[in-house]
């Protein structure tokens, strides 16, 4: 078991993928901070979202794995570390869609082909074979259901509204979601792929096979531009992942029975590219447009725990009046909170252009601070601030 995790804790992987968690966080930060004057959220909460919200789903899938006798040689295992690690120091743009492990299996499959009679090479140039290629797309399958279950959660994310001015000078907001999560994923070796520096890791048999136990970091991500869609709208997109997920799960069982591993690994790109297609169809298909409004002030975001938050606001409302006062600007709103030190009514237009009343208690010492983030006034960029 020490062993184990001593290998999971100096996987490359892991620290790099730590790494750019903390540096999405203190992007975010410094994005907010530069447009409103604040941080939405002045944690380091992707850290915390990168190393908790895949431990649970890491357990399930590693169940999965071990019952259905998923086995890696150490070719996926060297091309899946390779390219996470060139995905974590260019871009991950690809990881939610599963790419990289489709990438990974390519390689794998065709690897051999290649490389067979390079000498440097032939340790890691033994024949993936269909069990080794079934196995590659069970975890493909896993991965792509569980990025689904992350969507069902789209509260669990963390908003960072970003403002762009078009060249007539019109004002917008869109929402860039960029998280990356841990699934720590528990697979078994077969023994004749471990050279020989692995000679005192723990084996065992199963029948006349020979295995090892393997904690791989499995890196999952979501990287969502917003521009037509509201974040709490992600969870839409789920059933696409479970469908994608479920139609690689029967190749994988195909590749159990059928010898053309090639044309399976090739039918799984084209899954994942129509995935691809679709997610993009949904992304631009929205109405959800947030567009400065002419009167009032639009909600971009809600801090946690603040009185908008227990207010009922929301990404998408239209601030249109406080305490029976038309606004249209955020000084007009911070000046009628104060008309009532302790308790602020508001009237809203959501986005269906329904119109809603709420109210909520505010700080007595801090009326202004209600955890709304708003468009920054136009006169007043150098103070701009979210409310």
């Amino acid at each position: 078991m020490f062993k184990l995790i001593t290998f999971f804790l100096l996987n490359p992987i892991f620290w790099l993928a730590l790494l750019t968690s903390f540096f999405i966080s203190y992007q975010r930060i410094f994005s907010e901070r530069k447009q409103f004057s604040i941080a939405i959220d002045n944690h380091y909460s992707e850290i915390l979202v990168f190393l908790k919200r895949g431990l649970f789903m890491g357990l399930i899938c590693s169940v999965a794995t071990l019952l259905l006798g998923v086995t890696v040689n150490l070719t996926w295992l060297s091309w899946y570390v390779l390219l996470t690690i060139v995905g974590l120091a260019l871009s991950f743009w690809f990881w939610d869609s599963g790419l990289l492990l489709v990438l990974v299996s390519l390689c794998a499959l065709l690897w051999p082909r290649f490389m067979w009679h390079w000498g440097p090479f032939s340790g890691l140039s033994a024949k993936i074979g269909q069990q080794t290629l079934a196995s590659s797309l069970v975890i493909l399958s896993l991965a792509l259901l569980s990025i689904g279950l992350l969507l069902a959660r789209p509260s669990q994310t963390i908003i960072s509204p970003k403002i762009r001015v078009s060249k007539r000078g019109i004002r917008t907001a869109s929402y860039h979601i960029r998280r990356l999560y841990l699934l720590p994923l528990v697979l078994l070796i077969p023994g004749d792929n471990l050279p020989t520096l692995f000679g005192l890791w723990p084996f065992f048999n199963i029948g006349a096979h020979r295995f090892t136990i393997l904690v791989l970091p499995l890196i999952l991500g979501l990287n969502i531009h917003l521009k037509k869609r509201l974040p709490t709208e992600l969870k839409q997109l789920r059933y696409s992942y479970f469908v994608a997920g479920g139609l690689i799960f029967i190749l994988a069982v195909l590749a159990k029975f059928l010898h053309s591993t090639l044309v399976l690994a090739l039918v799984a790109v084209i899954i994942i590219l129509g995935l691809k297609l679709y997610r993009l169809h949904f992304l631009h298909s929205g109405q959800a447009y947030l567009v400065e409004p002419s009167k009032g002030i639009q909600v971009l975001a809600v801090q946690k725990d603040t009185p908008a938050q227990k207010a009922g606001l929301v990404p998408g409302d239209v601030v249109l009046s406080v305490n029976d006062q038309p606004i249209s600007s955020q000084i007009q709103f911070y000046e009628m909170t104060q008309v009532s030190s302790t308790f602020v009514k508001f009237r809203v237009q959501t986005l269906h252009k329904d119109i809603k009343l709420a109210e909520t208690a505010i700080y007595k010492d801090s009326p202004h601070e209600l955890g709304l983030v708003t468009f920054p006034d136009r006169n007043n960029q150098e103070t701009r601030r979210g409310f």
